[in-house]
């Protein structure tokens, strides 16, 4: 395939996915690069992929602080009485399932992974994780939910409970996955393929997450909505050019 035609085909594929995609893929890239250069195992990938419940509420907050308010009149007063107190409450139920999936995972690292080091270590060295996470989410909160207007169409306590359906997924996906790790002897091709299901995991539930808003806000030309169609037309785009170079070469 010609350099103009890899071109035009990665310029589709770009314009097939909400730009906030390739953050995701950046951030999950880095434990992959973990994995591959820095000798990262189970427990370093584990607790860093834990630490993301933690982005993912600050940015829950942030959402639900961002929600439209009901200006009428004394309406606001309670519009804003009742962020607060969801805030708190969301701080409580969610920070629990936090603390509870992480002494979930400190447990099994010690008892199965033979863990020597203390939590607090293992984030530090997870750092550039933690960072790169943040950024995603932080990419996704501006772009999508402000400038794109997501924020115009939450509704209730939609942020309050809308990281569940992510995150439980997600860390059930990765406990499975480390179950198999460890009974298996952490093989490093297992680490490799736990840190692409996670992101897989991770990029599906994004898109139907924005699929889900952009429904409600229609068909714009940054929509998701045009995001299969897009998709379809560069697969078309792709074969074509292929088969052109093996026309090409045969003659």
């Amino acid at each position: 395939m010609s350099l103009d035609k890899f071109s035009t085909v990665m310029n589709k594929v770009r314009r097939g996915f909400p730009s906030s995609v390739f953050f995701l893929l950046g951030a999950n890239a880095v434990p992959l690069l973990g994995v591959l250069f820095a000798g990262w195992d189970l427990v370093e990938i584990l607790f860093a992929y834990w630490a993301e419940n933690v982005v993912i509420g600050f940015f829950s907050i942030l959402k639900m602080i961002s929600a439209p308010d009901d200006t009428r009149g004394l309406l606001i007063i309670l519009t804003v009485f009742m962020k607060i107190i969801g805030c708190a409450f969301f701080i409580v139920h969610f920070g629990g399932f936090t603390a509870a999936h992480g002494a979930v995972l400190y447990a099994i690292s010690r008892e199965f992974l033979n863990m020597q080091i203390e939590p607090l270590e293992l984030l530090y060295m997870g750092r550039y994780v933690v960072a790169a996470l943040f950024l995603s989410h932080g990419y996704s909160f501006v772009v999508n939910y402000l400038i794109k207007g997501e924020r115009k169409q939450t509704k209730g306590n939609d942020p309050m409970f809308e990281p569940y359906r992510r995150v439980i997924v997600m860390h059930l996906t990765l406990i499975f996955g480390a179950g198999c790790i460890i009974i298996l002897g952490q093989p490093f091709f297992m680490l490799l393929i736990l840190v692409v299901l996670k992101t897989a995991v991770d990029l599906y539930a994004h898109l139907k997450e924005r699929r889900r808003y952009a429904g409600n806000l229609g068909t714009g030309s940054g929509s998701v909505v045009k995001s299969v169609q897009r998709l379809k037309n560069c697969r078309s785009t792709m074969s074509k050019a292929v088969f052109t170079d093996v026309e090409q070469f045969k003659k």
